[in-house]
């Protein structure tokens, strides 16, 4: 006999030993509260479709509360007065919920680098998606992904990275752009949302005292990545270029060469070893296994460069303190391993060598028409700088014995 249900009668039904319990709620025709054997408790609605009595699911108790219950109960009966079957409608209903869940953050990232990324060859974007984004939300669906999400995302990263924040919102703007492109979500949450971090452009390049202590400070760090420091400033290759270089990638005739898969511009670029370099390289340990010149796993280039530099800046301020006559007012000022690009190029233009080679050795691209036209590596002339640049740090390491002076370059 229906019986006017109440919450504190639905959170106090037992189950029976025998028989699923089923009891009809006296406001709302057709609602029953149900408990099974097993004691679990829900919600389900008898209705009469093409002259057959049906039921269908409305939800579990007390997850669904009695009030609810009747407002889909009421929902689902007008569904039946239109023509419409509850049942395929929750069914279609659980099918989409499904496929909402099975988008993920996680697996939208892996079709995203598969037909995308990979596509135009961009790494950076499959890279900080999975270190910054899966991290946060890989097992939510991407739908599920708002505003308030990402902002707090790029809050948290603002904190101890300021600049790369402006890089991750960079990254999110394309995967969600593709997202949509997708209908795996009706909007991107990222739009309109400002760089949280104003970025000005960077000066900063080493002295040639901050040099020799770069130099010494990376000889007590040893293998990875002392070694890996020391050739970023004789190659004026970019970090990863470096820090994920393989062995196969060494030529027999002194030059890494890094394939389009690992460079910036998505073209291969050849780097010529100074001697100096060279010699770096010819007496690192060879790991069996593994191909990456720079590893502690066998299986993974290197890692840990926060902590690396940390390392680094304490030892470069102990070197600098060790040079200096009064060393409690020496101060490191602030740096990063980009600017030893910086560092090497100004020093290339110091030694003479012209403007046009010196972006080469940087591995920039010569713009306008005669980027088209002009095919030619300038190999020959980009190891001679490069020989200058090595030959110029070897010497601060070792100035002439007139009293230990390193004498200061000009500008031709």
């Amino acid at each position: 006999m229906p019986k006017r249900l109440t919450q504190k009668f639905c959170e106090n039904a037992e189950p029976t030993a025998d028989k699923r319990l089923a009891i009809s709620d006296a406001v709302s025709p057709g609602l029953q509260f149900r408990v099974t054997e097993a004691g679990v408790k829900s919600w389900s609605l008898l209705y009469r479709f093409e002259g057959q009595q049906r039921r269908v699911t409305i939800g579990p108790f007390p997850k669904v509360g009695v009030a609810k219950a009747r407002e889909l109960a009421e929902e689902t009966r007008k569904l039946v007065e239109k023509g419409i079957d509850p049942r395929i409608a929750s069914a279609n209903a659980e099918a989409a919920e499904a496929t909402r869940k099975a988008d993920t953050v996680a697996s939208a990232v892996d079709r995203f680098a598969a037909l995308y990324a990979s596509q135009r060859r961009w790494a950076d974007l499959e890279r900080i998606l999975r270190s910054e984004a899966i991290p946060a939300w890989g097992e939510r669906p991407v739908s599920d992904i708002t505003r308030k999400d990402a902002m707090a995302l790029l809050d948290s990263i603002q904190k101890r990275a300021p600049v790369r924040a402006n890089r991750v919102l960079s990254v999110l703007r394309v995967f969600f752009k593709w997202c949509r492109s997708r209908d795996l979500i009706e909007a991107s949450p990222v739009v309109e949302i400002e760089p949280p971090t104003e970025e000005y452009r960077r000066e900063r390049e080493l002295t040639e005292q901050e040099i020799v202590a770069f130099w010494r400070a990376s000889e007590t760090l040893g293998y990875p990545f002392g070694r890996v420091f020391q050739l970023l400033l004789l190659t004026a290759c970019r970090r990863d270029e470096i820090g994920a270089a393989r062995w196969s990638e060494v030529t027999a005739d002194a030059t890494l060469e890094i394939p389009s898969q690992r460079y910036k511009l998505k073209r291969p670029h050849i780097a010529p070893l100074s001697r100096s370099a060279l010699a770096i390289v010819e007496a690192l340990p060879r790991i069996d296994g593994t191909e990456f010149i720079f590893t502690t796993t066998g299986k993974t280039p290197v890692s840990g460069w926060s902590r690396a530099k940390e390392q680094l800046d304490t030892r470069m301020l102990e070197e600098l303190r060790a040079m200096a006559k009064d060393p409690a007012k020496v101060t490191l000022p602030e740096w990063r391993l980009h600017d030893l690009r910086r560092t090497a190029r100004t020093g290339l233009s110091k030694l003479g060598v012209s403007p046009d080679i010196g972006e080469m050795v940087l591995g920039h691209a010569i713009g306008g028409i005669r980027g088209v036209y002009d095919r030619y590596g300038f190999l020959p002339e980009k190891r001679a700088a490069i020989e200058k640049w090595g030959s110029h740090v070897m010497g601060l390491l070792s100035p002439p014995a007139d009293g230990g002076k390193v004498i200061t370059m000009v500008r031709r």
